[in-house]
């Protein structure tokens, strides 16, 4: 049974990990958008993070990791600091 825990384990923390790497590279592209875009593509990229956390959430739940709490703690930092 700890072999199906650790892959489970495995697959959400690798499917977070590319989202992640997606939300910093818009991130990034946040400050190339030009002024009147910003406030949509914040929108936009709240949005995004808000997705993530509803995944992030799913992973702790299915695999009772509390560190994927702690993930959807700072990813709801990232979101009010985005507002």
């Amino acid at each position: 049974m700890e072999v199906k825990k650790a892959l489970t384990v495995f697959h959400y923390a690798e499917k977070i990990k590319s989202n992640l790497i997606l939300a910093a590279k818009l991130l990034e592209s946040l400050g190339k958008i030009k002024q009147e875009d910003l406030a949509g593509a914040e929108k936009m990229f709240v949005a995004y993070l808000s997705t993530l956390i509803s995944e992030v959430n799913i992973a702790a739940n299915a695999s009772g990791v509390k560190e994927f709490m702690d993930v959807s703690a700072k990813l709801d930092e990232a979101v009010e600091q985005t507002l």
